[in-house]
Parts: C-alpha cells; structure tokens; sequence
C-alpha cells in the first residue's frame, strides 16, 4: 500500500512542469507527459485541472509572476489537446480566467484575456458549465475603458475580450446577450473607443472610419472596436436592434457628440453593419428619442438627431422610412411647431432652436427623395393641411418651406394630376393671394416647381394636346389667382420674380395656348392702377423677356430692349425681380424727364413679335384679356363684412352691425345696408358714395382696395354671378358681429362693437 504522504501521479504529472529555474518557462518535457497523461486518463482532468488552479492562485497572490505564467501556459497547452473534454474542467479553466482578470498586475489581465480568447474560440458541444457571462463582459468592459496611453495594451486586451464573449454568446440559445444590461456593458466601451483618434485637420473622423478595413485590426482600439460591432450587428434581429440602439443614443448624451463629426461617422459605420431591413427601426427609434430629449430641454442635441435622420435616410434610401411614412413626417411637424412656439431664454438657446429648424426644413427633402410620386403628394397634401388659419406668420413660412423641400424632389416625369391633386391646389391658390408677401413668395415657388415638366413642350410644331395641358386648361382658377396675386398691393419684388418664373413654366412647357394667355394677362396688367408703377412695368419686362429668351423671339427681344431704353428705375427693379441683368445692352441713362415714368407696351407690335413662331397667330394676341373668376360653388364666410367695413366709418358701425344681427346674409342686405348708413347716421357719410341704382358688379369696383379684391374672391368663389345674390347660410353659427371679433380683433376697439 503506497504512502499517503507521497503524492498522486497528476499532481507528480502537474509539478514535471514547473522548471528548477522560472525564469527558463515552461518545461517542454513535462508538459509532453502532462497531456499524454490526461488525453490517456481523461476521467483525471477535473482533478488535475483543480490542483493546477490552485498552484495559480497561490502564484498570483503571492505575486510569482513567473510561475504563474507558466501554470497559465500549462492550461492553454490542456486546453488545446483536450477540449473535446473541456466540459470536464471549463469551471476551474473560468475560475482562473476570473482571478486573472482581478489581479492588479497588467500582465496578469492580458495573460487572463488570451486564455479566454481561446476557450471561446472552441465550440462547445454542451453549454451547460456556463449559463452567464455578465462576470466577463462587466471586466473586460472596464479594461476597454482604459484611454490612458501606457495602458494600451490593456484597453486591447479588453476590446479582444469583448468580441471573444460576442462571438460566444451571441448566437446561443442559453445565453441572451440581447439583454438591456448586456448591452449597457458591451456598446458604450465600443463606441468610446471608436471616438479615441484625433481627428484630421478639417476636423472630420470619416477617413479613418473608411480606412477600418484597411488597419491593423489587433493593434487600433477603432479597428477593434468596429470588429466587435460588425459581429454583433451582423447577427441583429428586428427584436434586438432597439436594445442596442439605446445604449448608443445614451452615450452621445452623455458625452455631448450629438453636435459632433464622430455621431455622424459613427452612425454611417453602423448603417453599414445593420441590415438594410433594420434601418426604419433606428429612425423610429431616434424620434422618440428625439421627444425625450424635446422634453429635457436638450436644445443643443435636437438639432444633431436630425442631422443623423438626414444620414440615414440618405444611406438606407427608402428603406429607411418604413411603412409609417406619415407618422415620421407629422412627429416632425409637431416638433417643429413646438419649437417655433417656445420663446428661448437666452440668445444661445434662441440660435439652437434656429439650428434645429432649419436641420428639419432641409431633412423635408432628404426624406422625400426616395418616395413614390403619390406618397410625395401625399406629404405635401398632409403638410398643406397643417397650415395655421391664424395670421401667425412664423409658423406658416416655415411650414411652406417643408412644403418646398418636399416639392423639390417631385418626379416632373409624373402626370401633373397626380402632383396637383384639387386638395393640394385649391390650399396653395388661396395662401398665394395671402396678404403677406412672404407667403406669397414661397408659394409661388412651391408652384413653379410642381409645374415644371421633364421637357420643354416646342411652341412652333404641331402636336396634340397633352395631359398635363389638358388639366391646366381645365383648371381656370390656376389663371385667376396668378393674375391676383400679380396685382395684389402692397408688391413684392421677390414675390414678382418668383412669380414670373411660375408664369414663364406655364408660357413655355404647356403649349403655344398658354403662351398666348399668359402674354395677354402680362399685357392686362400694364392697366391695372397701383401704387408702384415702375415696379409693375419692370415685372411684365421681364416676364416677357424670359418668354423671348427662352423662345428665341429675337423681334420681342428688340422691342422690349427700345421700349425701356433710358429707364433706370424700371431697369433697376427688372434687375431685382429677375435676379439677373436680362438687359445688360440698354442704356440706363435717362433721356429728359421720361425715367420713372410708366413703360406702356404697344399691343399690336408685342402680338406681332409672338406671331412670329408659327403655332401663334397676331389676332389671338390681341384678344383682350377677360379676369373671370373660376365658377367653385362655395359657402359665404365673414368677409363679407370685411367689405362692408372698408365702406364705412368707425362711427357707423355700431349701427350697422346691430341690424345684421340675422342668421343669414345676403349681398343684397349688405348692400341695403351700407346705402342706409350714408343717409341714417346723422353728420356721418360713408367712406365712399354707393349710388342706389348700382349694380353688383359696380359696387364691388367702387371700394376699389386690396380689402375689396379679398372680399370679391371670396364672394364670387360662391357661385355664377346669377346666384350671387342668393340667400346663402354663413359657415359658423355665430352672429355677424361676434364672426367679426374673432377675425379681426384688432381692427376696431371692443368698445365701438358693444
């Protein structure tokens, strides 16, 4: 019986290892016995590999750095030979890994980080000697955090950890990595060392995010880093990828990259990782992210998540927004108007809020490049809908803007029924008679660009009727709000140019019919009174020089050029409203007193000039040119009193809005009315002498002033002349007088109305 003093043979096997010198390192031979003994007795591995964590523990404690490489050395070497049977030791094989990694000693912690490199490399046939490793994941996330500089090779050590737990634990059934805290511990180290480089002299991180591939991967944190994501994003599900993203956005949070050249970066090397089907969950997910940063007050991020909404869209192409287009534009809307709401304490705040209002105007466009022609017509019909009925100006220009960005990306291949809907046209027509110029102008330029066709449809051959004429034919009130807003007061030299360009679309892609029309509208307008006559005389120059350029209608050129030779004011605004010189060889050295005086164009020689392309006859040019309005049943609203209060003093309205106390209204009560008020109220006269014998028509003419032209429009949207003076029930159920407060508060004092 051998003595129980003398020690069992896988401990004699274990110490053979072990040199007489430590600093010679592990003994080749003994090592060679040391397997052949364990790959012959495999029942003896859970025993040998326990004594021989044991001997490592003890070195480590007893900080023998030498020896307790060489027990670590002697553990890899098993772990090799043996790992068909590494279920019978992987516990004592972790447990040293763990200590390992809790020894203070460096070494000791890139040491501990290899061995587990290859245990994981090693595919385990049964995973039942290890359920978590959140131990793992919590260590080797904290030596990832390591940016000191002499501690690199730490900070490395623990980023191959990392991907080593990933490339283990990600596809397993028993193990969810997917987990909120496993994330929490995994994706912030990741994207830390992502952001440690120095960015190049422009500022700009891209280049060395482009030159991952290329870099040596075991040596740069960033390679490391975007190693360990591409593994763990190659494998992302739609189930998990709103686990991921959370830790992400926390991140920029905290350490203010929202604002940064790195988020962006950052975010292109993620859309390259994650499957393109996975791409609208990252924007759904950035908008609500979006709102909780809304409700932080975070002014200084807002602005940066939509720069990175922008991105991904531009990236992931139309995938990225997903079956909920709507949603994401109306989530938009909503935090642009809040936005627009708020009033910014400070003048940082204030151009904050400014940044993040125009991230969300421009990223209108980047959404609406990848729509289909009717879901693009939807945006703009859903974003029009949105326009404020209060004169809150602010809110309604920025709105148009949107609307602008999203028209701009309109297929001008796509029939023009489908991009101008009735819903869409009818809204833009009325904001562009809108008695602020702004508005005015933004919309004309919303027209102009969902007017323009793929081509340029040739004025001198014949052809038949196309689509898109045939629909502009039939809608005679696109006509009638262009002429309006032509002589609306007071005139806008950026509205006029804008509008010129909309006219000249209309004049040169939509037949030689509309081209004889808007010639004949520019010719009416030379006879219309108001107050700037030079400014008007300068935008019909233009608007036929464009049609003369673009033509080539040499013999208009000429005409145009001789008849305002020497006016340098009208030259001056032409040059404004066009945004160009289109005369730059007539003189603007004035000739006697005639500068500033009104340029009228002889008829017959501009109808002559347009005759000379041959689809356009001299006759047709000299028609003159009729202002109807378009025949659009509609019910009557309060501008009605608008009218009647343009007609009438202060002083006389009391009495005049106590006798219209009625549930309905009608031209011809209006009309009784204001011819008693001139005769009733003793020592007042109205503002203007309404003859008893007037005509409808006439009486409408006599008032003669921009709050006149609004109350025609909206009078004669009711219906024929014929049916004009029909009693017609108001939309709102309210008194005139009380219609009359809620429209225009401030016209009057509240007393003059009690």
């Amino acid at each position: 019986m051998p003595c129980s003093c003398y020690p069992s043979r896988y401990r004699r096997s274990v110490m053979k290892v072990y040199p007489d010198d430590p600093a010679a390192g592990l003994d080749p031979a003994g090592m060679q016995q040391l397997t052949f003994y364990a790959l012959t007795h495999p029942e003896r591995l859970p025993k040998i590999t326990r004594f021989l964590a044991g001997r490592i523990q003890r070195d480590v404690v007893a900080e023998r750095t030498q020896l307790a490489v060489i027990g670590v050395q002697a553990f890899d070497s098993l772990l090799q030979a043996c790992h068909s049977s590494l279920s019978l030791f992987a516990v004592s094989l972790l447990r040293v890994v763990e200590m390992l990694l809790d020894a203070r000693e460096h070494e000791f912690q890139i040491i501990g980080t290899n061995t587990f490199i290859k245990f994981a490399h090693i595919e385990e046939d049964t995973p039942s000697y290890r359920g978590d490793y959140s131990d793992f994941l919590e260590r080797f996330s904290a030596m990832s955090w390591r940016m000191e500089t002499p501690d690199l090779e730490v900070r490395l050590a623990g980023l191959r950890g990392l991907r080593a737990v990933i490339r283990k634990t990600v596809d397993s059934r028993y193990v969810n990595l997917w987990e909120q805290r496993h994330m929490d511990m995994v994706v912030p180290p990741l994207l830390a060392n992502m952001d440690d480089a120095h960015p190049g002299p422009d500022g700009d991180h891209h280049d060395e995010f482009a030159a991952v591939d290329a870099a040596d991967t075991e040596q740069s944190p960033k390679s490391l880093a975007v190693t360990c994501l591409k593994d763990l994003l190659s494998r992302a599900s739609f189930g998990n990828i709103k686990s991921f993203l959370q830790p992400v956005f926390r991140h920029l949070d905290n350490f203010d990259h929202w604002q940064s050249g790195f988020m962006l970066d950052m975010f292109r090397t993620l859309l390259k990782l994650i499957q393109d089907q996975y791409a609208h969950v990252v924007v759904g997910e950035l908008l609500v992210h979006l709102e909780q940063v809304h409700q932080q007050r975070g002014h200084k991020a807002k602005a940066g998540i939509i720069e990175a909404l922008q991105l991904i869209v531009e990236i992931a192409a139309g995938g990225a927004m997903g079956p909920a287009v709507m949603d994401v534009f109306n989530q938009l809307l909503r935090h642009l108007r809040s936005s627009i709401s708020e009033e910014p304490q400070t003048a940082e705040v204030e151009a904050e809020e400014h940044r993040f209002q125009e991230a969300i105007v421009s990223s209108f466009r980047q959404f609406s490049r990848h729509l289909i022609t009717t879901t693009k017509t939807d945006v703009m019909t859903f974003i029009v809908g949105k326009l404020p009925t209060t004169k809150n100006v602010p809110s309604r220009v920025i709105l148009l803007r949107c609307l602008l960005q999203v028209s701009t990306a309109h297929d001008r291949s796509a029939p023009l029924r489908e991009a101008l809907p009735p819903a869409l046209m009818d809204r833009l027509l009325e904001v562009s008679i809108d008695e602020q110029p702004e508005l005015r102008y933004f919309t004309q330029l919303i027209l102009s660009e969902l007017l323009s066709c793929a081509q340029d449809n040739e004025l001198d051959a014949p052809r038949a009727v196309s689509e898109n004429e045939a629909f502009v034919r039939q809608n005679a009130r696109l006509h009638w709000h262009l002429f309006e807003a032509a002589a609306m007061e007071p005139a806008d030299a950026k509205h006029l140019g804008a509008l010129s360009t909309t006219l000249v679309i209309l004049a040169t892609q939509y037949g030689h019919t509309e081209a004889v029309d808007i010639c004949r509208m520019a010719l009416a307008l030379q006879d219309l009174e108001c107050a700037d006559i030079a400014l008007r005389d300068a935008f019909v120059s233009v608007l036929l020089m464009k049609i003369a350029k673009i033509r080539n209608i040499t013999s208009l050129k000429r005409l145009l050029a001789q008849a305002l030779e020497g006016h340098a004011r009208i030259l001056q605004h032409a040059e404004v409203i066009a945004d160009t010189d289109l005369f730059p060889s007539v003189s603007r050295q004035s000739h006697g007193t005639q500068d500033g005086l009104e340029v009228v164009l002889n008829r017959r020689e501009v109808a002559r000039a347009l005759a000379s392309l041959p689809q356009i006859k001299e006759a047709d040019v000299l028609v003159p040119y009729e202002h109807t309005a378009p025949k659009v049943k509609r019910r009557a609203t309060a501008v009605e009193l608008t009218m009647l209060a343009s007609m009438t003093t202060t002083a006389t309205q009391p009495t005049l809005f106590s006798e219209l106390e009625e549930d309905k209204v009608t031209f011809l009560s209006l009309k009784q009315t204001m011819l008693t008020a001139g005769t009733a109220s003793a020592g007042v006269s109205p503002v203007v002498d309404i003859p008893s014998t007037a005509s409808a028509e006439r009486v409408w003419q006599i008032a003669g002033t921009q709050e006149a032209r609004r109350a025609r429009y909206e009078l004669i949207m009711m219906g024929p002349t014929t049916e004009l003076f029909e009693e017609v029930t108001p939309q709102t159920s309210l008194s005139p007088k009380a219609v009359w407060n809620l429209t225009y508060p401030n016209i009057f004092s509240s007393e003059s109305l009690v």
